[in-house]
């Protein structure tokens, strides 16, 4: 397999703050805090794609 037929297989180097909200009012206020800052982490497999492909770079994930 050559170099330009490998896949993406890196470790996330990008830091970002991992937040867990107990309650929906809590989602709600860190999502008017970051706003696009933010990305929504529900079941992750499209966002950690787009994070190790670097085409997004949150300042914090918010896990519903």
């Amino acid at each position: 397999m050559s170099t330009n037929e490998m896949t993406n297989s890196h470790i996330l180097i990008h830091r970002f703050d991992y937040l867990e909200p107990a309650t929906l009012q809590e989602a709600c206020a860190l999502l008017a805090e970051y706003g696009k800052r933010a990305r929504v982490l529900a079941g992750g497999t499209d966002l950690f794609v787009h994070l190790k492909m670097e085409r997004s770079a949150p300042e914090a994930v918010i896990s519903i």
